[in-house]
């Protein structure tokens, strides 16, 4: 894209203006909420310092009263990889990866040294959780949305999410799917079918599914159900939807039923009943309209089946509830044009966890809430290396990141707000703490193409690894398997060559991973068996570890960055503050901790039993007044 383009591709200050930070939380219908004595708030990817300084500077108060109220943990380092499943999973534990289980984003699964399934499930999690500790002194939970945090395994816990976010999972071996993928269509400024429009031409994620002009003002939808790895496994045939142009927007008929789309709205979710494999399928949809310069952009999302990750009677309640907004929304944060259809999805998300919070406490007491803000991630992975300064940008797109990280936190801080003011008690213990920081970096490295170098990897014609040719592959980040003989499906490499090929691999990571100054960013390469230091090792760990220093990647802003990593573009560091009784208010602590020591404090300041099999140490000592 060229310096022209990007010009062109202006922030539309009244789209996004118009967002005005979300609605006002106002008081709930169902009068005082039933207190938890713990509240614990995960903010996925929340940074620090960014909340300290617009804490200070008076543009996010809710955060400023809880610094106020409670410590501040400066020094709180995360789990290695610095990745969300094995982040939240070290976390909610209180135990490092090699006895939780969950080694990276993607686990190795029995059959070729390529087969791998999501982590993000809480089926794959091997220690207890830190409220599940507490049911066993016949404490209650409501816990929502937080990643692995389900299914619930003990009796009194509330579940709302969280299994593999709002995402199915099919049971026979935990991989994770989508049914229907989200899908776009395009018309110009005449509501006639068109290519991307100029907003979306260079944005991979947004291409146009397919159109038909039916003649007079109509149009038939085909959903595309191939997008995706995973898509549609439970074979749902294909089928289309009637679009009508209308003067003031469209209309889509579901069946009998018109559903009005007019420009700049998110509808109203709406079900339609598909054939498939499984039965008829009752599936919630959700389409809007979106006008801009050059045309009209259509799109439709799935909005999630929570059945599948609710308990019971909280599925009970959502369903008093319209559907969430878009699941995937966060695709836009890719165009400038779009950003508004983002953090308007992450305040309405906001705003159904309040309502559905609201219903759940009013329903019943839980002594422990815990509950899940995901979009500072989001945000730093589209925006962090423009925002921190590591790479050049427009002033449009440095105005970008600006608006998306204000937006985003100051929803973060309503949220927050609501919680201190109708969900906590001046009894209640509050915890609020991210998975990992974020780190920009000046070079990007791809691990496969180093052991391709060194005669490690193969890829066949079509560039997909050539297992019967390929000795060592990393699948996962900072994790790299060999293709061993007797144990992987096809395996070409003998015992008696194992350990020779695993100081190859060692050697090769060491050679190759170098920055543009040629300066090495390998902080560690070692065996498995070597892997303990950093809470490694076990049968589901890669035969090879690797860590990389500050200011560089394999894969992105956060994963295989120790978590000391730190330079002038950020650090890895996790976000952590205590509040409530007995914790020094206004305090700051820089005492070196970790995350896995955050569920053995939490346990000793409310009395409760520490999770089993947790590594941590119980930071209450430092705490105190």
């Amino acid at each position: 894209m060229n310096q022209q383009e990007l010009q062109e591709r202006k922030l539309h200050s009244s789209k996004i203006g118009k967002h005005a930070r979300g609605a006002v939380t106002k008081p709930s219908e169902f009068g005082e909420l039933n207190h938890p004595e713990m509240i614990f708030l995960g903010i996925d990817g929340g940074v620090d310092s960014y909340i300290a300084r617009e804490a200070a500077a008076g543009n996010l108060p809710n955060f400023a009263r809880l610094l106020a109220r409670g410590t501040r943990l400066t020094e709180l380092r995360t789990a290695h990889p610095s990745i969300t499943p094995t982040c939240w999973s070290s976390i909610m534990t209180g135990a490092t990866p090699e006895i939780h289980g969950i080694m990276a984003d993607r686990l190795y699964k029995a059959g070729q040294v390529t087969d791998i399934v999501t982590s993000y499930n809480g089926q794959h999690l091997l220690a207890e959780r830190f409220w599940d500790a507490a049911a066993r002194a016949g404490k209650t939970a409501l816990v929502s949305g937080i990643p692995l945090s389900g299914p619930a395994v003990s009796p009194g816990i509330r579940q709302c999410g969280g299994l593999c976010f709002y995402r199915h999972t099919k049971p026979d071996d935990r991989r994770e799917f989508y049914d229907i993928p989200m899908q776009l269509w395009f018309f110009d400024t005449k509501k006639k079918p068109s290519g991307p429009l100029k907003n979306f031409a260079d944005v991979p994620q947004q291409k146009p599914s397919p159109v038909a002009d039916l003649g007079n003002g109509r149009f038939r939808l085909d959903m595309k159900l191939d997008l995706e790895p995973g898509t549609n496994y439970r074979n749902i045939p294909p089928f289309s939807w009637e679009l009508r142009a209308d003067e003031d927007g469209f209309t889509l008929f579901n069946g009998p039923e018109e559903i009005k789309l007019l420009p700049d709205e998110e509808g109203q979710p709406f079900f339609r009943d598909l054939p498939s494999d499984a039965g008829v399928l009752s599936m919630p949809f959700r389409f809007g309209c979106y006008a801009f310069d050059d045309g009209f952009l259509i799109l439709s999302d799935v909005t999630g089946d929570l059945g599948d990750v609710c308990t019971p009677d909280m599925y009970e309640i959502t369903k008093q509830l319209p559907p969430p907004p878009l699941d995937k929304a966060w695709t836009f944060f890719n165009s400038p044009a779009t950003a508004h259809i983002a953090t308007e999805s992450c305040s309405r998300e906001t705003d159904w966890q309040i309502e559905m919070l609201r219903r759940a406490l009013a329903q019943k007491k839980s002594d422990i809430l815990v509950t899940y803000f995901p979009w500072p991630d989001t945000v730093n992975h589209f925006f962090w290396q423009v925002f921190s300064k590591c790479i050049n940008s427009t002033p449009e797109i440095a105005e970008l990141a600006e608006y998306a990280y204000r937006e985003t936190y100051a929803t973060a801080d309503r949220y927050l707000g609501f919680l201190l003011d109708e969900v906590a008690d001046d009894n209640t213990i509050l915890m609020l703490t991210s998975d990992h920081g974020s780190l920009g970096h000046v070079a990007d490295n791809n691990v496969n193409a180093v052991l391709n170098k060194a005669g490690l990897l193969s890829y066949d014609e079509n560039r997909k690894i050539d297992v019967a040719k390929t000795r060592a592959v990393c699948l996962a980040c900072g994790h790299v398997r060999i293709n061993l003989q007797g144990r992987e499906e096809g395996g070409i490499v003998p015992q008696e060559k194992y350990e020779d090929t695993v100081y190859e691999v060692i050697a090769a990571l060491q050679d190759n991973l170098r920055g543009p100054d040629g300066r090495p960013f390998l902080a560690f390469a070692v065996r498995r068996e070597e892997a303990g230091f950093f809470g490694l090792g076990g049968p589901n760990c890669g035969d090879v570890v690797f860590g990389l220093t500050a200011g560089y990647a394999a894969m992105t802003i956060h994963a295989e960055q120790i978590p000391t990593a730190r330079s002038q573009y950020g650090n890895m560091l996790s976000l952590g503050i205590f509040a409530g009784p007995g914790i020094a208010e206004g305090k700051t602590l820089t005492l070196p901790c970790r995350t896995v020591d955050l569920a053995p404090t939490l346990c000793e300041l409310l009395n409760w039993p520490r999770p089993r099999n947790s590594t941590g140490v119980s930071l209450v000592p430092w705490l105190g007044k």
